[in-house]
């Protein structure tokens, strides 16, 4: 598979929503992953984990990268933070 070194991004991800990404938590994941890594890395992980269209998500990246903050609650996104950290997080950040 051409994306193998997006793995350990994957795996994280499908374990933290197995039925799939919640829109509450959309934007706020965006915000955690893209801090992370690159814009378009970010926007294939969102295409193939949760069949969202690239071209989208890559853009709504740039919104949040932007400092478009409107999007965000604070909380909201330390809930997400908290919720990954449960599913690896930390791990993937050590890599």
């Amino acid at each position: 598979m051409p994306w193998d070194y997006l793995e350990s991004t994957f795996s994280m991800l499908e374990s933290a929503y197995p039925s799939g990404l919640e829109e509450a938590d959309y934007w706020c994941l965006l915000k955690v992953v893209s801090d992370e890594m690159s814009d378009r890395n970010t926007a294939r992980v969102f295409e193939i984990c949760f069949d969202y269209d690239w071209a989208v998500v890559y853009n709504d990246v740039l919104k949040i990268q932007s400092g478009n903050e409107v999007l965000l609650q604070g909380s909201d996104v330390d809930r997400v933070r908290s919720h990954l950290q449960r599913h690896g997080l930390d791990e993937w950040l050590a890599e």
